[in-house]
């Protein structure tokens, strides 16, 4: 509803799917119409319906799905991340890459020298903003087979690397961090690298003062267990007080 075409959706290509907005993204030319390199007229009405200049779509795209992804994600309900930040990621890259291409039409260096191709800065972002989500440097093979080049896998590798250098310092990863909002049991992570942690036993750390019960206990001194410990939900059930741990016996509400 809120990507109707004749809607809020014709500001930012609302009409469009997932994968018809990325193969925009890293087409080989430039939704300038001043320029050389410029797309089909097809491809740039995608992005100039409500405005003259493509930049505002393109600027109002990244902007309204980078919302409405942080708010699903944090719903109850079946949502995907990898696709959504991959495609904000490739608009951003093909934002910069169109500023760039406007500032410069003819290259920095001229004629002579390598022209700007937005469709490259495309491939660079949206690899660089899904691995700064997800913490995962796998994604640089994803975009090369993606892509099927591998003049981008330089470029792909540094900002992949320091988006995700950056992003590790600020803040886990989208799928711990969603564990953690849901409050999901899970394993911690082990402390700095230390000699200690490697070395340490159970038997260490282990809890040893424990109420349990035996085949010997009667029926008074599991009523007192019972009475002391109503905090507890579960007892060790052990044959004997120098036998090894056998089962627990759970107590029913």
């Amino acid at each position: 509803m809120m990507t109707f075409p004749d809607g809020l959706g014709k500001f930012f290509a609302g009409h469009l799917t997932f994968r018809e907005t990325l193969s925009d993204f890293i087409a080989n030319c430039t939704f300038m119409t001043n320029s050389s390199m410029r797309c089909s007229e097809h491809v740039i009405n995608h992005w100039t319906m409500g405005f003259s200049n493509p930049l505002y779509a393109l600027f109002i795209y990244f902007l309204f799905y980078f919302i409405m992804v942080a708010i699903c994600i944090t719903l109850y309900i079946p949502s995907g991340i990898f696709v959504p930040c991959f495609v904000m990621g490739a608009s951003a890259g093909r934002l910069i890459g169109e500023v760039l291409a406007q500032t410069w039409p003819e290259g920095m260096r001229g004629l002579d020298g390598p022209q700007i191709y937005p469709g490259l800065y495309a491939v660079i972002g949206a690899a660089a903003y899904t691995g700064s989500v997800t913490h995962s440097l796998s994604i640089a093979l994803i975009v090369c087979e993606t892509t099927g080049q591998l003049c981008a896998l330089l470029p792909v590798l540094i900002a992949l690397m320091i988006a995700n250098a950056i992003c590790s310092f600020l803040q886990p990863s989208i799928y711990e961090s969603t564990i953690k909002i849901q409050n999901y049991p899970y394993l911690a992570d082990l402390p700095p690298s230390r000699i200690s942690v490697h070395t340490t036993k159970v038997d260490q750390i282990m809890l040893r003062d424990i109420v349990y019960i035996t085949r010997d206990t009667t029926y008074r001194e599991l009523r007192e267990i019972l009475l002391e410990t109503s905090h507890l939900r579960s007892y060790p059930f052990v044959a004997d007080r120098s036998k090894i741990f056998l089962r627990f016996k759970k107590v029913s509400a």
